[in-house]
């Protein structure tokens, strides 16, 4: 079962980081699994630390969940029992923990430090883990429970007497698992007679409570409470106080991925926003997909690849980019990890095979993410962005204050008069006065939005400017991903709301003639165009690859363009639109040209290749996507009806197999007799339509039910029934 809070559709917090309102939240069994496995991987880093060579995670860490940690699953069992988190059989480490236990590890079990001296026992060792302090309550199984039982030291006994004296029970009780500078390790060795004692207590289901465990004895024979030792450090403590030296630090070094798996970023929590940055990579596959993995996935702009910040987890550093680190450090809670998907650090960057698999993930990836973060960077230190998401904010405040008004004008018009009804009642002023919606400014309270010569609109042009609507990748992050919030500034906001805001200032743009508002409609458009593809998607509509690319040739990438739209194409399984990041860009691009040829989409590459001069990296039947396409008076899909110069015929289009060379076959038709020089791309409007209407003027023109003054609108934009651009009404 989920808990699922409310969200309020705007949520603005000024003057400090942004305030996660609200998620899904895992249930209390994700939320123990999790907790469980970050203790066990930290002792297992501990081990690596204090037993040497002589521990081996892919032997001797025998839990189920180890397979998070990349590692193969562990199904064997020992005794009719399920196996402990770590089994210790080999001699040389069972020798090195019997030395690690004598030197850190309390019993109440009288002998039990000669026990370990005298038997190699294997050691079965089970891990308690809270998120809490020392004190708080942890949970134990039954299985565990009764390991301890038949493990426990038994006086007298020796490997001879019981086939149970030389297997021992050790307890690891780990708190404060979600810091790795707090994290405390107190280990117990033959935990049997602390639950003899009462120190540990049955609760419903079997399960095990227990609280603190310092009532031990020091192995001096007789029970006492023990003074706190030395701590035991955890491996990554020393790492954060060695000279801070780049040669120093170790790498992270990435584990395979099983087919099908992806990896999540544990974030651990942080009160201060300058704390380091501290987490766990887990592995998540269909090999323990019994559990339902709860996250949440990041869109963020990389930004230059310099990779100058650190991210410090257990086994070792992964550097990040100050981009990723800012992102991080924003969404970083203060008492609760984050679970997150970033492409930056859950996919190896390095290795081309694994980033080819991992994109034919990511439509999956980002549809089951409880939801994404679209985190809006950019340089603003005097807070703008703060005051274009209020304004948004206010548009769509403005926007509803209307659609309740209209609502109660239409119910006051049905009324039969009745004072009393509970509709005419309900007083709109009240709603106005919510905490979740904004006053609207004088300046524009009669209106939709404020005045073209309001402030604010600058900081809107620079605002939607930002790097992150021009990366290829957020298409498929924000298409893909169910829920998606936006994170600006000092606001989390949801999209859906957001977009309603910037569809208003969009459509309202359009109308206006206002030099800043045809430039605020220019920087809105790659908004729209990811909410209109959200839209398709969430139909379940699926556009042909070779559309996709054309339609966003605004995003600025080259190769990750091609692969970005992969998982949103209807066609994207095709076998030759494998992602492939070792072949040259020009060998790729005429790979899925010929896909595309042999789809039969011949014209639509000649007539996007166009005349125009463009790059010889391509062929020139082939069109040049990583160029945006000039703004131009009408586009070939918004004309009403086809239109097929040569009839019913099929295109002669043959590509060659060995070649980059088209061949076409076609009909000589007519002469061109004239070519205008100006071209009807965005900056040679005028004096493009001057020569159509002085070619229209000077042609001899066929019997035609047009008169010229309508050829004059209608060629310019080939008879396009829903033009682009609407037209501003003189009286």
């Amino acid at each position: 079962m989920l808990t699922r809070l409310h969200v309020d559709p705007f949520s603005f917090r000024g003057g400090g980081a942004v305030t996660i309102s609200a998620r899904m939240l895992p249930t209390d069994t994700d939320v123990s699994k999790q907790v469980h496995y970050l203790g066990a991987h930290m002792l297992s880093k501990l081990f690596e630390a204090h037993l040497g060579g002589a521990y081996d995670p892919e032997r001797d860490w025998t839990s189920l969940l180890r397979v998070r940690s990349g590692y193969n699953p562990h199904i064997k069992s020992f005794w009719g029992l399920p196996s402990a988190d770590f089994t210790l059989r080999d001699s040389g480490t069972r020798e090195n923990m019997a030395r690690f236990l004598l030197d850190h590890g309390r019993s109440n079990t009288p002998g039990w430090e000669n026990h370990l001296r005298a038997n190699s026992a294997v050691y079965h060792i089970d891990v308690a883990v809270t998120s809490g302090s020392k004190h708080s309550k942890f949970t134990i199984s039954s299985n565990t429970l009764e390991r301890m039982r038949k493990f426990r030291i038994r006086e007298g006994y020796t490997t001879r007497a019981s086939k149970y004296a030389s297997d021992i029970s050790v307890l690891v009780r780990i708190s404060d698992a979600y810091s790795y500078s707090q994290a405390s390790f107190g280990i117990f060795v033959d935990p049997w007679p602390l639950f003899a004692a009462g120190e540990l207590m049955l609760s419903d289901g079997w399960i095990l409570q227990g609280q603190s465990l310092e009532t031990v004895d020091s192995g001096v024979g007789r029970r006492k409470r023990y003074k706190k030792s030395t701590p035991l450090l955890a491996p990554w403590a020393s790492q954060l106080n060695i000279p801070d030296s780049s040669s120093d630090k170790q790498v992270y070094s990435y584990k395979p991925l099983g087919r099908g798996a992806i990896r999540l970023l544990h974030l651990l929590s942080g009160e201060d926003k300058d704390q380091d940055l501290q987490g766990v990579m887990v592995h998540v596959s269909s090999l323990d997909s019994s559990d339902d993995h709860h996250y949440q996935a990041l869109s963020y702009v990389w930004g230059a690849d310099t990779r100058t910040e650190e991210l410090l987890t257990p086994d070792s550093i992964i550097r990040i980019t100050p981009s990723l680190s800012a992102a991080l450090r924003h969404l970083r809670q203060r008492t609760t990890p984050l679970v997150l998907w970033v492409d930056a650090v859950c996919i190896n960057q390095s290795d081309s095979t694994e980033k080819a698999q991992q994109i034919r993930l990511l439509p999956g990836i980002f549809q089951d993410a409880d939801f994404t973060y679209a985190f809006w960077t950019g340089a603003d230190p005097e807070g703008h962005s703060d005051t274009v998401m209020e304004m948004l904010t206010q548009v769509r405040a403005q926007a509803r204050r209307q659609e309740l008004q209209a609502e109660r004008e239409l119910r006051s018009g049905s009324e039969s008069g009745d004072s009393s009804s509970e509709d005419e009642s309900w007083d709109l002023d009240e709603d106005e006065q919510s905490p979740q919606v904004y006053s609207i400014p004088s300046s524009w309270r009669n209106r939709s939005m404020p005045m073209p010569d309001d402030p604010v609109w600058p900081h809107v042009e620079a605002l939607f400017s930002r790097p992150w609507f021009h990366r290829a990748w957020i298409l498929q992050e924000t298409v893909a991903s169910a829920g998606l919030r936006v994170v600006c500034g000092n606001s989390l906001v949801n999209w859906d709301e957001l977009q309603v805001a910037v569809e208003i200032v969009h459509r309202e743009a359009q109308d206006s003639e206002h030099e800043m508002m045809v430039r605020i409609r220019t920087k809105l458009e790659p908004s729209m165009a990811l909410s209109t593809q959200r839209e398709w998607e969430g139909r379940q509509c699926w556009w042909a690859l070779i559309t996709l690319l054309e339609r966003f040739r605004h995003l600025e990438s080259t190769m990750d363009r091609f692969f970005a739209l992969l998982g949103l194409s209807s066609d994207g399984n095709e076998p030759e639109f494998e992602p492939d990041y070792v072949s040259p860009l020009e060998d790729v691009v005429l790979r899925f040209a010929k896909v595309f040829l042999r789809q039969g989409r011949g014209m639509q590459l000649l007539y996007r290749a166009g005349l125009s001069t463009q790059s010889h990296r391509f062929s020139s039947w082939i069109p040049d996507w990583t160029r945006p396409v000039p703004e131009s008076l009408h586009e070939s899909d918004q004309r009403a009806t086809a239109f097929n110069a040569c009839g019913a015929q099929d295109p002669q289009i043959q590509g060659s197999v060995d070649t980059n060379e088209l061949a076409v076959g076609g009909y000589a038709v007519d002469v061109v007799e004239r070519v205008s020089s100006a071209s009807s791309t965005e900056g040679n409007w005028k004096d493009y339509l001057d020569e159509v209407d002085a070619m229209i003027d000077e042609a001899a023109l066929a019997v035609v039910s047009d008169e010229r003054a309508d050829l004059k609108w209608k060629v310019p934009i080939v008879g396009v029934e829903y033009p682009k651009f609407s037209t501003q009404r003189t009286d």
